[in-house]
């Protein structure tokens, strides 16, 4: 039974010491707000496009290459959007600390999806340029319905 004890007192100690490395760190890409949801949109004819995005902040103390991409369901659209000002490509600069960006998320509602809850991701990654080794990815809820 005193095995079992101290075996139990350990763990509880373990878990009540704080983790420094949590504590201290600070997020590398600061991405404001935290997602992108369209809420539910009126269906036109002719289509209406909404936009909505999301600002990127490379917040360390480093040049970073950072590329935006999306997995979207087929009434959203991303990329090269109006008021898009984020790297899509692999051949764009990279990113100086302190730098920041926009990216454009587009919904336009169709009749096919009415009344469906469509959800897809925003993705931000952040590769070191001299290696092209990962440093962060982070994403991004993007959601939206369309109603007739």
């Amino acid at each position: 039974m005193k095995p079992l004890m101290a075996l139990a007192t350990v763990v509880l100690a373990i878990a009540m010491v704080p983790t420094t490395a949590a504590a201290g760190s600070q997020a590398v890409i600061k991405v404001a707000p935290k997602e992108i949801d369209f809420g539910t949109r009126a269906i036109t004819d002719p289509p209406t496009d909404y936009y909505d995005g999301v600002k990127i902040t490379n917040a360390s103390a480093r040049t970073l290459h950072v590329i935006v991409a999306a997995g979207l369901p087929d009434d959203f659209g991303f990329g090269l959007m109006p008021g898009s000002t984020c790297p899509v490509f692999e051949t764009d600069p990279p990113m100086s600390s302190g730098d920041s960006c926009r990216a454009v998320v587009r919904f336009t509602p169709s009749a096919f999806f009415a009344g469906w809850h469509q959800t897809g991701t925003m993705t931000i990654t952040a590769t070191d340029p001299a290696t092209g080794q990962l440093v962060t990815s982070v994403e991004v809820p993007v959601s939206g319905t369309g109603r007739l």
